[in-house]
């Protein structure tokens, strides 16, 4: 155990790759969205623009009064709010300090009902408590009220949940797991300065992940130093798997015993890397047939989610860029193959979420073909409602529906630097 496999699962049983069936055909052929400098095209710019607040605008009038019992930032209210607080930033969105005030009063709208009903079962930023606590601590920083009881109330919330975390029976993974909630943590000393949470309370639930790993992967003599699961399966990707969890920790790095970085994460990300099929895709969960399956190309299961640990992973080792942009080189190529989804429109299982592939790896390379293909995802998108896709069951949410939808059309233009949203961190 420990060591990093150079060997790939055999290839039988994998066919000729993704299922066509699951997503529409791409051509190489469409020229018309950049210009030769690599830039947004004159044409596609006024499309881009006049769709994306279009939809923002569809997006407030559908969630105006909305009252879904759903308060998570994955799938209700919450992730309006942070939809909302990013716009806040972007100089796409803001033509001046009126448009930045009106989308942060937008985003207390949204979270205000979110904080009266948390139920204190899950904790993750996803899917649990910390998503509410976590944002509304970085509206109240925004409005500098530091020094508010409110502000203070909400800092003692997240360090509760942070205590509660390390509780055995919590899993790992990013949407309701230690992972999510080291991600809450990481965004509030991001956004809100070092004093607002200690270093200890970061590394106890970071040494948590590790330590949690390490015992599971003991127990399984697993190849894996770390490894991890989530209703008894070993998943791979980045919603509930391996790739999240790792990609969670290395941004946490510094938080993290001496060592543990060289001793079992990096170790763990070259074994990962080892599962790389021959599409370029990830299987979506470890064991037998499972290791070799070549279906999902998603954020939540696939190299979409997966791309954006190697390239951290790149940024991070020197020694082993090479070999991890070329892992991340194979996941942008199966996503531009297979990554317009038939499911639709999306960040978590859909062709916005799978966008952020070439957007993360233009950060890293400067590869202007990158923009082209994440323009491409850019005008699927525009034209939302014009493929057959099934409308998702939150259809306005973040994750799943049109919030996340918007929250690329944006991002897609801002000229780089753009971070899947709650999980990319750097």
């Amino acid at each position: 155990m420990g060591e990093a496999s150079s060997s790939r699962p055999s290839a039988s049983g994998l066919g000729s790759g993704p299922d066509p069936s699951r997503f529409f055909p791409n051509h190489d052929d469409v020229v018309d969205l950049v210009s030769e400098d690599g830039s947004i095209s004159v044409t596609f710019g006024a499309k881009l623009d006049r769709s994306r607040r279009d939809l923002l605008r569809l997006l407030e009038i559908e969630t105006e009064g909305y009252s879904a019992d759903d308060y998570s930032v994955f799938s209700g209210k919450a992730g309006l709010a942070l939809l909302y607080v990013h716009l806040a930033s972007l100089r796409k969105a803001v033509d001046n300090e009126e448009d930045r005030r009106r989308f942060l009063s937008k985003a207390h709208q949204h979270l205000k009902p979110c904080l009266t009903r948390l139920r204190g079962r899950r904790v993750s930023f996803l899917c649990g408590d910390a998503g509410p606590v976590t944002i509304k601590i970085i509206l109240d920083y925004l409005h500098s009220r530091q020094n508010s009881d409110d502000f203070e109330e909400n800092k003692r919330r997240l360090l509760r949940i942070a205590e509660k975390s390390l509780d055995p029976s919590v899993p790992d993974e990013l949407l309701y797991g230690r992972a999510g909630v080291l991600y809450a943590l990481l965004l509030v000393r991001k956004e809100c300065g070092d004093d607002v949470v200690s270093d200890e309370v970061i590394s106890r639930v970071a040494e948590a992940i590790v330590n949690s790993g390490r015992r599971l992967a003991k127990k399984r003599r697993s190849r894996f130093n770390l490894l991890y699961e989530w209703h008894e399966s070993e998943y791979v990707g980045a919603a509930h798997g391996l790739a999240g969890i790792f990609l969670m920790l290395l941004q946490a790095r510094r938080f993290l015993p001496s060592g543990a970085v060289e001793k079992y994460v990096k170790p763990s990300i070259d074994e990962l890397a080892a599962l790389q099929l021959s599409s370029g895709n990830f299987p979506s969960s470890l064991g037998g047939v499972k290791q070799t399956r070549d279906k999902l190309v998603q954020f939540c299961h696939g190299a979409p989610g997966v791309v954006h640990l190697f390239l951290l992973a790149a940024r991070l080792f020197p020694e082993d860029k090479v070999r991890y942009l070329e892992v991340s080189k194979r996941c942008a190529d199966v996503s531009w193959r297979a990554g317009l989804l038939k499911k639709g429109y999306g960040l978590c299982h859909g062709a916005a979420g799978n966008a952020y592939t070439f957007l993360a790896l233009y950060d890293i390379t400067g590869d202007k073909e990158l923009t082209r293909k994440a323009l491409t995802f850019a005008d699927f998108c525009c034209d939302r409602g014009r493929h057959g896709c099934p409308p998702p069951d939150q259809p306005f949410c973040l994750m799943n529906g049109l919030a996340g939808t918007v929250w690329f059309l944006y991002d897609v233009s801002e000229g780089g630097n753009c971070k899947f949203p709650a999980m990319v961190l750097e």
